[in-house]
């Protein structure tokens, strides 16, 4: 079926085919945005006229949500987000160092200092680390407690991992008892906080090649996402998050952030969608090959768990029997 949207001047842009979009799950977004003309750049074809602020969707998501991004609202936006007290208690326990960024990150020149995560948040509540910013890898056991700091918890297209290509790997790597070590490499789940007004990250895509989720826990924060081989102009879109509300991208947006509050915190994580399957798992192989030709033997266990479900992955075979089948293919390996 097709659909019109609306941009702010409330005159209907043309309308475009959206086979899974119905009216009913897209709001009118307001905001300082108006029709873009199609982008020259290859971008799923249903996103050729929608407006520059982010469109916001409703539960529950059509068949192919995965297909472009969009912003899902808290009910009520009234209610207040997770205490860096809290973030900082939940911190104590984990053990992969963060990446501090004393002056931000909003240059790709940034560089960062490796810190304990729990030390990570003490700095950024100094009254010189205002600009800072941090990444705190999240273990996948913490990661429940996170959100429930917040009052938060997963949407279903992002708790159902069974219905996404990852669950492969996710089963492997659980069989190997090396999912914390296969999440942290890759940065799956992260706590991310400012330090003041202006925090953020430049403008870049995210390695591997994945889709991604990600929850305001405190504060706010503004979005810039431009399609992929698109920077910064006509085209990209917009959004500012506050406590609890929830983004989703696609793999290859490039996305640029800024907090706006002090002490602004969100959660992310990585989804691997039908679309994103074949080059994430080239993605990780080559990062598997790279690793051990450095001779680091502790990638021999991790890779090894994970060749089966990779090569599925990139031949598109990542059906139920697939998974079944990985299975089976890790425990021989790990026998």
């Amino acid at each position: 079926a097709s659909t019109a949207i609306l941009c702010v001047t409330f005159r209907p842009c043309p309308t475009v085919a959206v086979p899974a979009l119905s009216r009913s799950h897209i709001r009118v977004v307001r905001g300082r945005s108006a029709c873009r003309p199609p982008s020259q750049h290859s971008s799923p074809p249903f996103m050729a006229n929608l407006p520059l602020t982010l469109p916001e969707l409703s539960p529950p998501l059509p068949p192919s949500w995965y297909e472009a991004p969009f912003v899902i609202r808290s009910e009520p936006a009234s209610l207040p987000g997770a205490s860096l007290d809290a973030l900082e208690h939940l911190s104590s326990s984990w053990r992969a160092h963060a990446e501090f960024y004393p002056r931000g990150a909003r240059s790709a020149a940034a560089s960062a200092l490796r810190l304990a995560p729990r030390r990570s948040l003490r700095r950024l509540r100094q009254g010189d680390a205002s600009g800072a910013y941090a990444l705190l890898p999240v273990p996948p056991r913490r990661w429940p407690q996170l959100l429930a700091a917040a009052g938060v918890e997963e949407p279903p297209f992002v708790a159902e991992a069974r219905r996404r290509p990852e669950e492969e790997c996710a089963s492997a790597v659980g069989h190997a008892n090396v999912s914390a070590r296969f999440e942290r490499e890759l940065r799956w789940r992260l706590l991310i906080v400012g330090g003041g007004p202006g925090a953020g990250m430049h403008l870049h895509a995210d390695h591997p090649p994945a889709s991604a989720w990600h929850v305001q826990l405190r504060g706010r924060k503004a979005w810039t996402l431009c399609p992929p081989n698109q920077t910064r102009g006509g085209g990209c879109l917009e959004a500012t998050l506050g406590p609890r509300d929830q983004l989703f991208f696609p793999r290859g947006w490039r996305h640029a952030t800024a907090t706006l509050d002090a002490g602004s915190a969100s959660a992310s994580r990585l989804l691997v969608t039908p679309l994103d399957a074949p080059l994430f798992g080239a993605a990780v192989q080559d990062h598997c090959t790279r690793g051990l030709a450095l001779s680091r033997g502790s990638y021999e266990v991790l890779c090894a768990a994970l060749a089966p479900c990779l090569r599925r992955l990139m031949a598109g075979q990542w059906t139920q029997d697939g998974l079944d089948s990985q299975r089976a293919d890790s425990a021989r390996i790990l026998a």
